[in-house]
Formats: C-alpha cells, sequence, structure tokens
C-alpha cells in the first residue's frame, strides 16, 4: 500500500555458553577448542569451532555424546547466522533425539530451521518451515526458537506482500509473548511489524488499536536513552501510532471515533503513569511546567499530496535556558519522507513556562528529551 511504508530494527545473534564433558573418541583438542570460542564470543570463531566440532560428532558416530556435539555445533551455527552450514549436523542430531538434553520439539526446530537455510526458500521449503513453526508456536521460546521464527518473518519483511509479511511477523510474535520481558525488543519488533503489516495488508483499524497497546507497553520499558533499541522502538511505535491516525482522519471516517478513542486511551494513560528519567551524575532539578503556544507551521509537500501520503515525525528536543533547541527525529514514518519539512516547522515553535510552578526550584534546562508528534494530513 502506498500510504505506509514498514521499518524493521535489525535483531543481533545471541549465542548460549556450553559445557561439555570429556569425550574419548573425539580427537583431541576438539572440544577445548569450541568451549573456548563459544566463551570469547568471537562470532567468526564460534563459527569455524562449531564446524569442526560438528564434524568431528559426525565422523564419530560410536560417542556416547556425538549426539550433543553435533546439536550444540549446529545450534551455534544458526544463532550466528550460518545456518545453511548446520544441516548435516542438525540431520544427525535428529536421528538421536533421544540422547539430547532437550524437547524433541527443539530438535525439530533446529533441523526445519536448517533445512529451510540450506534450501532455495520457494514454496515448498516456505511451507515445510511454517508448518513446523505453526506446530511448535505454543511451546516455550528458546534463543534457538527465537533466531528461527524471526529468521522465517525478517526474510519477507521488505516485501510489499503484505498478507505474507502479516502472517509471518504475527507468528513469531505469538511465539516470543510468552518471553516478552526477557527478549523484549525482540518481540516488540516482532508485534509492531505484525501490527503495520495489518494496516498495510487491509487498513484495519485493529491495527491502530495494537500498536496503542504495543507503545504504552514500552513506554514502561524505556530506558531514558535515545540509543537504547526500546527507546527506539516506542519512538518508531508513537510515529506510527500518529501516522495510523492521521490516515484514518484522512481517508476512514467510518472509524474516526475509534482511531480517536486510540489516541486519546494512550496519552491518558502515559499520563497517568509519568516517567522521569535522571541521566548519570548528580540529580537535578526537574524541567519547569510549561506548553507550547505557537504551533509548528508545517507545510504539507506538494508531491506528498499528490501521491496520496500521510505520515508522522516524532521530533525530540531539548531546553537551553529556556528556549527548546536541538530538534531531531527520533521516530518517522513513512520512511523519511517527512523529516525536513518537520524539522523546519519546529524552529517556528514558542514555547510558554507556567507562571505558577508547582515546584519552584524546577529548572528551565534540560537534555533529557521533550518529544513532539508533528502529523502530516490529507484533509
Amino acid at each position: 500500500m502506498r500510504r505506509m511504508i514498514g521499518g524493521l530494527a535489525g535483531l543481533a545473534a545471541i549465542g548460549l555458553a556450553v559445557s561439555m564433558p570429556a569425550m574419548a573418541n573425539m580427537p583431541a583438542g576438539t572440544i577445548p577448542a569450541f568451549n573456548q570460542a563459544v566463551q570469547s564470543g568471537d562470532g567468526d570463531a564460534i563459527v569455524a569451532a562449531a564446524k569442526q566440532f560438528g564434524a568431528a560428532a559426525i565422523a564419530h558416530p560410536e560417542d556416547p555424546q556425538a549426539a550433543v556435539a553435533a546439536f550444540e555445533a549446529a545450534n551455534q551455527l544458526c544463532l550466528r547466522g550460518a545456518c545453511a552450514e548446520a544441516l548435516p549436523m542438525a540431520d544427525f542430531a535428529a536421528t538421536r533425539a533421544a540422547a539430547l538434553p532437550v524437547t524433541p520439539e527443539q530438535a525439530e526446530i533446529l533441523q526445519a530451521y536448517a533445512r529451510w537455510s540450506s534450501g532455495r526458500k520457494n514454496g515448498d521449503d516456505d511451507a515445510a518451515f511454517e508448518d513446523v513453526l505453526r506446530r511448535d508456536v505454543a511451546d516455550p521460546p528458546s534463543l534457538l526458537s527465537a533466531a528461527a521464527y524471526e529468521a522465517f518473518y525478517l526474510d519477507v519483511s521488505h516485501s510489499t506482500d503484505w498478507g505474507t509479511v502479516l502472517s509471518r511477523a504475527s507468528l513469531a510474535a505469538e511465539h516470543l509473548r510468552p518471553a516478552r520481558d526477557a527478549l523484549a525488543a525482540r518481540w516488540a519488533t516482532a508485534e509492531l511489524l505484525s501490527a503495520t503489516a495489518d494496516y498495510n495488508y487491509r487498513e484495519s483499524i485493529g491495527a491502530l488499536e495494537k500498536i496503542g497497546d504495543l507503545e504504552l507497553w514500552l513506554y514502561d520499558k524505556q530506558t531514558g536513552d535515545e540509543t537504547n533499541r526500546i527507546d527506539r522502538l516506542y519512538y518508531e511505535t508513537w510515529a506510527w501510532r500518529a501516522a495510523l491516525a492521521a490516515a484514518f482522519r484522512s481517508f476512514d471516517h467510518m472509524n474516526l471515533m475509534r482511531a480517536r478513542k486510540v489516541e486519546l486511551h494512550v496519552e491518558e494513560a502515559k499520563r497517568m503513569n509519568r516517567k522521569m528519567f535522571w541521566r548519570e551524575g548528580p540529580r537535578r532539578e526537574p524541567l519547569c511546567s510549561g506548553r507550547i503556544v505557537e504551533r509548528p507551521d508545517v507545510d504539507y509537500p506538494t508531491w506528498a499530496a499528490k501521491r496520496g501520503y500521510v505520515g508522522a515525525v516524532l521530533v525530540a528536543f531539548d531546553f537551553a535556558e529556556g528556549k527548546p533547541g536541538n530538534f531531531r527525529v527520533v521516530g518517522s514514518v513513512p520512511g523519511n519522507d517527512f523529516d525536513r519539512e518537520a524539522l523546519e516547522s519546529m524552529q517556528s515553535v514558542r514555547w510558554e513556562f507556567d507562571a505558577k510552578q508547582a515546584n519552584p526550584s524546577c529548572s528551565r534546562s534540560s537534555d533529557t528529551p521533550s518529544l513532539y508528534a508533528i502529523t502530516f494530513i490529507m484533509r
């Protein structure tokens, strides 16, 4: 759909440290080399050691720990983006599933993930992998299963086949939900893509409601650091909520009241649970209360009107000696199409502090960001 395009944050691989007992039938030095590589955290070293470890396990099937070694080697390869090379080890481990210290479902996911990664990822490959993922979606998440579900939806994350994107991202979000407090950014990334794909696929008001719920969940997870991944996802979700609300105001008046209800609910919930962040160093007084008395003078670009674009830009700013400044974009939908107009419009903002302050010792300077959402609406 041309009104909105989705963004997706990258997902970092996370390794599992493994401690294996001595294996008499393995070549000398294979096990220590693998453990040392895993403990080092060096991705290239882990991949190289895992290949050797897995090959040694397959070459010595008589070793009572060969199945475990093959599984751990394949596991590390898949966690490090080299799952296509894990197929021989995953197949070997699957034939000895009873000897593995993991559930049958984990062994099944590893084998399916490796087969899909090593294949052409065509219709048959996708269908076979999706069948396993759907069968095991309710099982407790692990780092391996998280990587598998993520890889499946990331493979289509830049596609405009919104139905497929919606299906895969929703599947990943469902699987990760039970562990979302531990894997907050990874779950939120899948949930946001699921919601935005839902809107692009069928312009569903339910997509806006899901985004509103996600925004409130991320609000409670904020760290107060603009560079933190959770904070960036929070800003992106806020921008999406503002952009979708603008789209409903512009194109879908039948759902206008429901869209407005979402906006009011989110803003009221955040107001009732206002967060205050203190940066490292001496505690400083909070920013004095005030308000914008002259709003941004926003120019709606001609090119956007011709293409039927709506969107939103979330701008952060600081206060220095009572004046707002250091304007920067922290969230933008669609893409960065409206960033220049948004930043230019913020130059016309006038701020006024309240004459009476609840805290007389408050400060008129702050480098803790204040946020303002600018929407671009077709009328």
